[in-house]
């Protein structure tokens, strides 16, 4: 059932077009929510569209707006929010609080290089009118343990592009970067990943990706016609939620270790590396409840040494089992 549910949404491919510019009131104004729709596509996929809504986050690519608190459809289904993709930097017009009204074509994305990713509902932009300046920002709808079920990889489409809060992540990888072997330097990304606190910290399961099971399925057993063996489905651990702490405009990188618990951390969600990624608030500060205490090593003697670290990318055995 729940590959079934995924073939319908895991090959319908973007198609990027570039048309005409026509004015914010040329365009068929409709909610957001309805753009968004109760499904992972939207029922208005490659129509252009006029929205209005507060901006709530600025990234380097685009901006998000989101629905006022007092003109939502109440339909827990749909999101209220949706990502403006405008390829370069924002207009200055788009400024976090502003109220405005965007047109643009409806396009639900996916790279290129990760067919088997889900879909981001977003509008391509060509055109915006600011309504109003410096409103409050719509509430972060809290996510919590009940938002999280076993085997759903689309769970928080729901909360796509919206305000989100977490009282408690526990984190389950530190913070990621690149390291410079020229100038022998380490620098930090501020991406990291982790599951509220309650939820299991998770590991990769025996059996096949589901996304990539569901490609499998519709590309080569189709062409093949070939009955294969059942395997055991891999759900892609779809509680686990990575965070992305400096990619909002005027954000600053969070440096963070496993095992570490962060309180209050607030942003909009958003859908990168095949995974639901909340874009952290810039100006939040770190708040740690729980860190694990690092363990010395036992002192050496004069016939020992300590490996400080080492490379296992190859740690296997050359057993085929």
């Amino acid at each position: 059932m729940i590959k079934t549910k995924f073939l319908k949404y895991a090959f319908v491919f973007a198609i990027t077009s570039v048309g005409a510019v026509f004015p914010v009131s040329a365009q068929k104004e409709m909610p957001i929510a309805a753009v968004q729709g109760d499904k992972n596509l939207s029922p208005v996929d490659g129509e252009r569209v006029a929205v209005t809504g507060v901006v709530t986050a600025r990234i380097r690519t685009g901006f998000f707006v989101q629905s006022p608190d007092d003109k939502t459809d109440g339909n827990s289904a749909t999101s209220e929010a949706i990502f403006v993709f405008t390829r370069t930097e924002p207009d200055s017009k788009a400024a976090v609080g502003s109220l405005v009204k965007v047109a643009g074509k409806v396009e639900e994305f996916r790279r290129n290089n990760e067919p088997a990713s889900l879909t981001i509902t977003e509008l391509a932009f060509e055109n915006l009118r600011v309504v109003s300046p410096a409103n409050p920002l719509p509430k972060p709808v809290t996510l919590t343990l009940e938002d999280f079920k076993p085997n759903r990889v689309d769970q928080l489409e729901r909360f796509e592009g919206m305000r989100v809060s977490i009282a408690e992540l526990f984190v389950t990888s530190p913070t990621d970067g690149r390291v410079d072997i020229k100038t022998a330097s380490a620098i930090s990304n501020g991406s990291f990943y982790g599951v509220l606190k309650g939820i299991a910290r998770p590991f990769r399961e025996p059996g096949m990706d589901i996304v990539e099971a569901a490609l499998f399925d519709a590309t080569v057993k189709g062409r093949l016609k070939l009955d294969f063996p059942k395997m055991p489905i891999f759900d892609g651990n779809p509680e686990r939620i990575r965070i992305e702490s400096s990619f909002q405009t005027g954000a600053s990188p969070l440096e963070v270790s496993s095992g570490m618990v962060l309180r209050d951390l607030t942003g909009v969600l958003h859908y990168s590396y095949r995974t639901n990624t909340l874009l952290v608030d810039p100006g939040y500060r770190l708040s740690v409840t729980t860190a694990i205490k690092p363990k010395p090593m036992p002192a050496t003697n004069e016939r020992q040494f300590s490996v400080v670290g080492m490379n296992i990318e190859n740690f296997f055995d050359d057993i085929d089992d």
